[in-house]
């Protein structure tokens, strides 16, 4: 799709956040991930707001974090540093 990645998740064991959604609300759009410079400075940004991390991980090139936006609009948000 051009600039835009498209990412289809099955849980397959174990718990985790693409399980729970599942299970309370079927299949269907997760999270919209976005990907920016600075990580850190967007997670502290929106800490500030009341927003907290979800879920959060690092690799050698990458790092990731999912926020708790769902309560305000309805998904959760992944920030993406690559």
């Amino acid at each position: 799709f051009g600039p835009v990645q498209l990412e289809l998740i099955e849980p397959l064991e174990g718990d985790t956040i693409y399980g729970e959604f599942l299970k309370e609300k079927g299949g269907g759009l997760h999270h919209l991930g976005f990907d920016v410079d600075r990580i850190e400075d967007k997670i502290t940004a929106m800490q500030k707001m009341g927003i907290g991390v979800l879920q959060s991980g690092k690799r050698p090139g990458a790092a990731f974090a999912y926020m708790d936006t769902e309560p305000l609009t309805g998904i959760i948000m992944e920030y993406i540093e690559r």
